[in-house]
């Protein structure tokens, strides 16, 4: 069907109403990259298939690289009567908002969203606590104290935490520098391994990354080179190049089957979904090999006491 076919198909279909869920309950996932990524898209590719698990529901997924090809995505999975839609990435917020008021028995869940609508909820991940844990690895670990973060875009679900990283690493060594940098998009290895070559090349010998597929360059980078890495969202730490010493985690699977649990059983209701450390959802995870001295570990763990306490703010101190 051409382009021009399926977008009057959806005109026509807007104003139709949407199939009841007597057929059963539907929950689908949007990704705004490939769920290979080892990281961000691979968490929600895990989240749902533990939904489909634990609920016994039917469930769908699909990548949407284009942005201009939202929409269209998710008005198909609401006009094909799904419950529950996971928009997986803050560049959904908007585009969830605009179907959602044409779809009101659909519910989306916006991942790393801003702010909750009728039918919708964001889930606001404060995985700058967990990066803040990782600056002060890293600046344990560094011998040059030039440290490096890598994104996919400079956007606040992103520089929030590297500036939180850089508090971190400060905390630890007042000498510690971070340069941070952005690869312009979620995808481009090639452009993420270039990036990471340019850090190392002014000094950096650890770094931490956001940026989903393109992550996978800077582990490959720090691998010829020498340096060390910090994994993101997913634990990555068994990742192959062996360079990876810790990842700052968010446990997006857990949180997608409980809010659909929540909408399965109508107890949902808009609202800021927050992942934290305090209710387990948000950490920083060292790989076992990692050699960490004894004092760089309490201090980590005083420094996570702080966090739970409400005492320290990784976005201040």
């Amino acid at each position: 069907m051409g382009r021009l076919a399926f977008a009057l198909l959806l005109v026509a279909l807007a104003g139709c109403p949407q199939e009841k869920s007597d057929a059963g309950f539907k929950v689908a996932l949007v990704t705004p990259g490939s769920i290979t990524d080892q990281g961000w898209n691979a968490l929600a590719a895990e989240g749902i298939e533990r939904v489909e698990k634990e609920l016994g529901v039917k469930t769908e997924k699909s990548e949407q690289k284009d942005a201009s090809k939202f929409e269209d995505t998710l008005k198909d999975y609401a006009l094909r009567g799904a419950n529950v839609v996971f928009a997986h990435g803050f560049e959904f917020q908007a585009v969830c908002e605009k179907v959602g008021a044409k779809f009101p028995n659909t519910v989306f869940i916006v991942a790393a969203g801003d702010h909750p609508f009728a039918n919708g909820a964001p889930i606001k991940l404060k995985l700058d606590e967990a990066f803040y844990l990782a600056g002060m690895l890293s600046a344990s670990l560094s011998k040059t104290k030039k440290l490096g973060c890598v994104g996919g875009l400079d956007a606040p679900a992103i520089s929030s935490g590297f500036k939180a990283f850089e508090h971190g690493a400060k905390s630890v060594s007042k000498d510690a520098t971070v340069t941070s940098v952005y690869v312009g998009n979620f995808e481009d290895a090639a452009k993420g391994k270039e990036l990471a070559f340019a850090l190392m090349a002014r000094g950096v010998d650890v770094i931490v990354h956001n940026a989903d597929h393109a992550g996978l360059g800077v582990f490959e980078a720090a691998k010829e080179k020498g340096a060390l890495a910090i994994g993101s969202n997913r634990d990555q730490n068994g990742d192959a190049s062996g360079v990876v010493v810790a990842s700052a985690t968010v446990d997006i699977p857990r949180c997608m089957v409980e809010l659909a649990r929540e909408v399965k059983e109508n107890r949902f209701k808009p609202r800021d979904v927050l992942l934290d450390m305090k209710s387990g959802f948000v950490d920083l995870k060292i790989a076992p090999k990692t050699a960490v001295t004894d004092d760089v570990r309490k201090a980590i763990e005083d420094a996570k006491k702080a966090i739970l306490a409400g005492t320290l703010d990784p976005a201040k101190d």
